[in-house]
């Protein structure tokens, strides 16, 4: 695994490397600082569907129609925000109705998030702030080389000086190399 510097953020490469959902939490938490939670986003389009995988070219496909109602009724039930504010630097394949922004409560709820959408979005925010005010966007996509973590920040060089030591105490490695 690297993380690379891009124009508008920067990338862990290799984070299909990360085995199972709880290192994949541990990576997430590297993220926080006290009091910050981490919203999931759910995105509901006008072509009255839900998807929630929001990067990839394809349609999510949920077969099981009672199972797509519970998930939404989980979402639902955590929401702190609806809006329909496109966040990323790039467009949506598909006009976005509203996004629910849901907290899960507790580790086994993050899982569930991570299991309703694979390819997650979610957003680093204090408890209690306005939605922007959020300190980073995190994006699990699959590119060219598996799948990555995205990752877009507020506060320049928090990412470089906080969460990359922790991450690369996590995964006992070195992760970064300064280019500039």
């Amino acid at each position: 695994m690297k993380i690379t510097k891009q124009t508008n953020g920067y990338i862990l490469e290799g984070f299909h490397e990360v085995i199972g959902f709880e290192m994949e939490i541990d990576v997430l938490k590297c993220f926080l600082e006290q009091e910050d939670q981490i919203l999931f986003s759910y995105i509901i389009t006008n072509e009255n569907d839900h998807f929630a995988n929001t990067i990839t070219e394809l349609p999510l496909v949920i077969d099981d129609e009672e199972q797509e109602k519970r998930d939404l009724k989980f979402v639902e039930e955590r929401t702190i925000f609806r809006n329909n504010e496109w966040l990323l630097p790039w467009h949506p394949y598909r006009e976005i109705s509203e996004i629910l922004w849901y907290l899960p409560k507790n580790n086994l709820e993050i899982i569930k998030a991570m299991q309703i959408n694979e390819f997650f979005t979610g957003i680093i925010l204090k408890q209690n702030r306005d939605f922007n005010d959020y300190s980073y966007i995190l994006v699990k996509v699959e590119d060219d080389e598996g799948v990555s973590l995205f990752i877009l920040e507020q506060a320049a060089d928090h990412f470089v000086n906080h969460v990359i030591p922790r991450l690369e105490s996590l995964f006992q490695e070195p992760l970064y190399k300064d280019e500039m």
